[in-house]
């Protein structure tokens, strides 16, 4: 649900081979308290208590998964239509197509 902004479409974005600004360290390390976390998590991976955060390979396989192969239970077409959809009805539709498909 794309449609609407926010995180989902962000990932859309990727899923699209685009570069959203939210999946770019920069843009991540632009909140002091986030910045600090990440530090962390660097930390914790040197120290080999978890992985590194990874921009650019989770951004590769969005893109190289893209919305044919999200294994919804929709088609391409229909997860593009999910994607930027502003349409209740459509979104609920489609959301419920996919879960019943995927259900079978």
């Amino acid at each position: 649900m794309g449609g609407f902004g926010g995180c989902s479409h962000s990932v859309l974005q990727a899923l699209r081979g685009e570069i959203p600004e939210a999946f770019t360290e920069a843009f991540q390390s632009s909140d002091p308290s986030f910045a600090a976390l990440t530090a962390q998590y660097r930390t914790d991976a040197d120290d080999g208590k978890g992985s590194p955060i990874d921009y650019a390979g989770e951004l590769a396989y969005l893109s190289s998964v893209g919305l044919a192969g999200l294994d919804n239970g929709l088609a391409e077409g229909e997860n593009n239509t999910l994607s930027t959809s502003k349409n209740l009805p459509e979104i609920v539709y489609l959301i419920l197509k996919g879960l019943s498909q995927s259900l079978k």
